[in-house]
């Protein structure tokens, strides 16, 4: 079944050349198994999510596109089945083959979880798709609850090693408590490519955890191996709008600076709170005053040189 939204008639042009979704997900249902999609119903920071809880296609995809010019891609894991994580990654390089897709998603972050004794035969797996980029290490206490904090123990940072053997970036969902630790790791691992995820899990409506963000953030930021994707708002507001994102947004590129900061829609769940011309047209509006080459780094240019696509 689709979740696509009709096209709309009445969409302005765009103010921005050239756009590249840096995380956004696709699922078929029918062919793969995604626990949380379909038995395992767990709770989440924004509610029901049963809306979502259906196929979401490349040409589900493409609908919610419409004339916005979206011109390559990045899927991120769909928290699909851990037990067989390459039948996932198997399934998208297919969809990026088939002449109908035109190459979308061009570059796929897999799962992979580090703490895995198998991990060298996982990665060398999933890097035999040759869209194949980089993993994601969901680290986050709201997602991770009644886990094992991997941080904590020494399998994870085992694992870390192994993505620079196979030129692989690491896509980090933490939350600003843990920044400190994270940091920690990207000193020790210049050469990975570490970016994070949904503007750094802000709950901007808490006073004290955004002072906690900014000094978490300003602590990432030192290190020139750290990329941010500005995206998730829903996560903490449904309701969000411009103007309630637009500090936190701001505040992100100015402590990353453009030539580190890309956007993204997090579709389909970010489907529960705005259409996804909402949100590139919001991006679009609280970058007006930045230059034509600022923005196009921001929407274009940096999602090129950190997924090389």
């Amino acid at each position: 079944m689709s979740t696509s939204s009709p096209a709309s008639t009445s969409r302005q042009p765009s103010a921005v050349g050239r756009m590249i979704d840096t995380h956004h997900h696709l699922w078929d249902l029918d062919k793969n198994y995604y626990p949380w999609l379909t038995d395992k119903i767990e709770p989440k920071p924004y509610g029901d999510y049963s809306a979502i809880r259906r196929n979401y296609l490349i040409k589900d995809f493409f609908a919610d596109i419409g004339d916005l010019p979206l011109v390559k891609s990045v899927h991120v894991n769909g928290d699909h089945d851990h037990n067989d994580p390459v039948r996932e990654t198997a399934w998208l390089q297919s969809v990026a083959d088939d002449k109908n897709s035109r190459g979308f998603p061009h570059a796929i972050v897999a799962d992979a979880s580090l703490t895995r004794e198998d991990l060298p035969a996982l990665l060398e797996a999933h890097c035999a798709y040759r869209n194949m980029r980089g993993v994601r290490s969901i680290l986050s206490p709201i997602v991770t609850a009644n886990r094992p904090n991997v941080l904590e123990g020494s399998a994870w940072w085992d694992g870390l090693k192994m993505l620079a053997r196979f030129d692989l970036s690491l896509d980090l969902q933490i939350h600003p408590l843990q920044m400190p630790r994270i940091a920690e790791a990207v000193r020790q691992h210049p050469k990975i490519g570490f970016i994070v995820c949904h503007t750094g899990f802000l709950n901007y409506k808490d006073p004290a955890m955004v002072e906690t963000w900014d000094a978490g953030m300003r602590m990432l930021a030192a290190f020139p191996n750290v990329a941010l994707k500005i995206s998730g708002f829903m996560v903490w507001d449904l309701k969000w709008t411009v103007d309630s994102i637009r500090p936190t947004v701001l505040r992100a590129i100015e402590i990353f600076g453009s030539e580190r900061c890309m956007f993204a829609s997090n579709y389909p769940p970010d489907r529960l709170a705005a259409t996804y011309e909402k949100i590139w047209r919001s991006f679009e509006e609280i970058t007006r005053d930045f230059s034509p080459d600022e923005r196009d780094a921001m929407f274009y240019e940096n999602a090129c040189r950190y997924y090389r696509i």
